[in-house]
């Protein structure tokens, strides 16, 4: 009886020594989109005939509204249900709250941009109703345009999955693409999705989009090249990031490990003195 009890009370004492349990990992940091790019005032117009010069019409018909490729893809996101975040510069003109609203109405992330003192880039389009016809006069320039330190110390890679860019001030948005791709090759498991919009097929604007996942192509360079269709104008581009990046590649310098067999031989009559002496030290 008494082997039985110290048994019984041993088994118990083991039990309460069991190690504790592990602590679950913490979940991972939710990843959405980043857009980055550049949000303009559009100042819309609609009219029943295209404005005469030199004369006063009136309309009855005009309105606000958020522009620009990146903060335009950021409504329809959010209205699709996409958590997405907006990385571009934007105004502290009183005139441009309207603009930082919309952004707030629609549940769009707009905490990193940086802000600007000066006047926000803007469009004024004047509309011809029944013709579908529309003329743009744009104001911007590369002050409003994000730079590659605002958007290092802006953005955190473990919260996205995907970014967007825009194919403007290309030297800056070249730097971009490329830090994500440094990380992407550092981080395989937290791959990140890059994707490029482009307005036009300048040669940086190609090599840019030889470095995407996924391009996008405006529908105004299907006019400005003059192609058929939508399908002429995806293998045409294509097209046209090989040639860039072959050209791009063959103007590199050749990298050797060895020097070349035959050096150019040194004019003796043309060196200084220390460097004659040098030259024949070494040999």
């Amino acid at each position: 009886m008494k082997k039985q009890i110290v048994k019984e009370f041993i088994t118990v004492k083991k039990v309460r020594r069991l190690p504790p349990k592990e602590k679950p990992a913490p979940p991972p940091i939710p990843r959405h989109i980043l857009i980055v790019g550049r949000c303009t005032l559009d100042m819309i117009t609609v009219c029943d005939e295209h404005p005469t010069p030199g004369k006063l019409q009136r309309t009855e018909e005009g309105f606000w509204r958020i522009g620009g490729h990146a903060a335009n893809t950021c409504c329809v996101l959010r209205r699709l249900g996409t958590d997405c975040e907006f990385l571009g510069q934007l105004s502290n003109i009183s005139a441009f709250e309207s603009l930082s609203s919309s952004f707030n109405a629609l549940g769009v992330d707009i905490s990193s941009c940086p802000r600007m003192a000066q006047e926000p880039p803007h469009q004024s389009i004047v509309v011809v109703r029944g013709q579908g016809t529309r003329t743009t006069v744009e104001y911007s320039n590369r002050k409003h345009e994000l730079t590659y330190q605002q958007f290092m110390g802006a953005v955190d890679y473990r919260k996205y999955s995907w970014m967007h860019f825009e194919a403007r001030n290309l030297g800056e948005t070249l730097r971009m693409m490329r830090a994500v791709r440094d990380y992407n090759t550092r981080n395989e498991e937290a791959n990140i999705v890059v994707s490029i919009n482009l307005i036009n097929l300048k040669t940086l604007s190609l090599l840019l989009a030889d470095m995407a996942d996924y391009v996008l192509v405006q529908k105004q360079v299907l006019t400005q090249y003059a192609y058929m269709n939508g399908r002429e104008m995806v293998w045409a581009v294509r097209d046209r990031m090989q040639v860039a990046y072959r050209r791009w590649l063959a103007n590199q310098p050749k990298k050797t490990p060895y020097p070349s067999e035959d050096p150019k031989p040194l004019n003796e009559n043309n060196c200084t003195p220390q460097l004659f002496e040098a030259r024949w030290h070494l040999l």
